[in-house]
């Protein structure tokens, strides 16, 4: 980060002092610039939702069983229900409505409904436990693996392509 602020600096002064005039730098911004910006904007927030998912219900399904009393991954369940239970009564409050759609709260970039279907799923396949739900566990877990990988790739190639 600090050699890409560095390199953001330097390249920044060199078109001030070499490329005299507003328009020249204005057209640099507008045209290289801008687009590299929300190339990055874009292809961050297309990462939120299967990362907000599957983060989630990986969380909750390597907890452990909640049916297990006495151990911590129950404990634990418990405290991250009833610290969800509390967002999304405030959530409801403010924003008063939770689509009936998680696909529609996904498209719609609705965080609060998609995180609360993530939990209900999570808590449901730590439960169950058959062959089918490690198979959807593995699926997020491989999901989750992908969208941070792409973040980090997203982020090298920000980094290398920032100009100013």
């Amino acid at each position: 980060m600090l050699i890409a602020f560095v390199i953001g600096i330097t390249l920044g002064l060199i078109a001030n002092v070499f490329f005299s005039g507003p328009v020249v730098v204005e057209s640099i911004i507008n045209w290289v610039i801008e687009p590299v910006g929300k190339l990055f904007i874009n292809m961050l927030k297309m990462l939120v939702v299967p990362l907000v998912f599957s983060a989630l219900l990986l969380g909750v399904v390597e907890i452990g069983n909640p049916k297990s009393p006495g151990r911590i991954g129950g404990k634990t369940l418990i405290y991250i229900l009833v610290v969800t239970g509390i967002a999304v009564s405030i959530g409801l409050t403010l924003v008063n409505l939770i689509p009936s759609n998680p696909v529609a709260a996904a498209a719609n970039g609705d965080l609060l409904a998609l995180m609360m279907v993530a939990l209900l799923f999570g808590i449901a396949a730590a439960v169950i436990r058959s062959e089918a739900t490690k198979i959807l566990v593995q699926a997020n877990q491989g999901l989750y693996e992908i969208c941070m990988t792409l973040i980090a790739r997203v982020n090298e190639a920000q980094e290398s392509a920032e100009p100013a």
